[in-house]
């Protein structure tokens, strides 16, 4: 298991054992972050600076790869071998970016070699990588190959306000407001339009099938039939990401709970009290839960 920590001279890495929780290895990042999104790869982390993508190696913290991107990343993700970017196009001798406009930039991830770069697109959304690279820019969906060449591009009804999510046949465009526009991935055709409800999480993709809580309603929404199903309803809106294992449901509340939820059948709802102040993103790793706040890192025994 890998930990991030802020500390006065730089970022804190730590790794430990995921059973035991004793500390395997342990460094100090000096370069400053551009954004906060962290890749484990191949014993590699990868982390966006201000000085571009950098990959530090897990037990010597010594950087192993630099991603020569020409602009400024702000987002990345991991197709295969290679590490696709969304970056900004720099302005004023990069002092600063260039907010409308951005390309996709794709890398070999063991080298940091260059391989290809998109035109300029505007207002885009963080590329979702599934079979190719999708993502939402001036009102469309669009998908280009590993190459960045355009295979072709669709109209959304919503602007999208989270990245793209992969499933198993589709890709899935989200609003906050609730609505869900549904692609074929093959074709690129529009499977379905579902206007769930207002939320403030993020739906949880697995097969087929997304979990996502509406505010205090954990709802389940079959892509292929395009149903909704509601499995129950706790005290607290959630606020964090969803993590699964097995039945169970795990996320954060906006009072400090941890809420499990086992979809059953039969359903049931378990709340863990961790913070007087709030709780982060629930993390799975193995037969233990790793959740954060601001006293402390927990780790919970996952129950199968």
């Amino acid at each position: 298991m890998y930990v991030l920590l802020p500390s006065k001279a730089g970022v804190q890495f730590a790794t430990f054992d995921p059973n035991t929780f004793e500390g395997l290895s342990a460094f100090t990042i000096h370069e400053k972050l551009g954004h906060n999104q962290a890749l484990i790869h191949d014993e590699r982390l990868f982390l966006i600076t201000t000085d571009g993508i950098i990959g530090y190696d897990t037990f010597t913290g010594q950087q192993a790869v630099f991603m020569q991107t020409s602009s400024v990343p702000l987002s990345m993700g991991i197709l295969g071998d290679k590490l696709v970017s969304l970056c900004g196009i720099p302005l004023l001798r990069n002092r600063k970016i260039n907010t409308d406009d951005f390309c996709i930039c794709v890398n070999d991830i063991k080298t940091g070699e260059k391989l290809s770069q998109s035109q300029t697109i505007h207002e885009s959304s963080h590329p979702a990588l599934a079979d190719g690279i999708w993502f939402a820019s001036d009102g469309f969906i669009h998908r280009l190959s590993e190459d960045c060449e355009l295979i072709g591009r669709r109209r959304l009804i919503a602007r999208p306000d989270a990245p793209l999510l992969d499933t198993n046949d589709y890709v899935v465009s989200v609003s906050d407001l609730g609505t869900l526009e549904i692609f074929y991935k093959e074709t690129m055709k529009r499977h379905a339009n579902i206007l769930v409800n207002k939320n403030n999480s993020l739906p949880l993709a697995y097969d087929n099938t997304l979990l996502w809580f509406t505010e205090t309603v954990l709802r389940q929404i079959d892509l292929d039939s395009g149903s909704v199903s509601t499995i129950c309803e706790i005290q607290n809106p959630v606020v964090s990401s969803l993590a699964k294992s097995g039945n169970d449901i795990y996320s954060a509340d906006d009072k400090g709970n941890l809420v499990k939820v086992s979809i059953g059948p039969p359903v049931s709802v378990e709340v863990l009290r961790l913070s007087e102040k709030q709780a982060w993103k629930p993390v799975l790793s193995g037969e233990y839960l790793y959740i954060a706040s601001p006293e402390a890192l927990h780790q919970i025994e996952v129950k199968s």
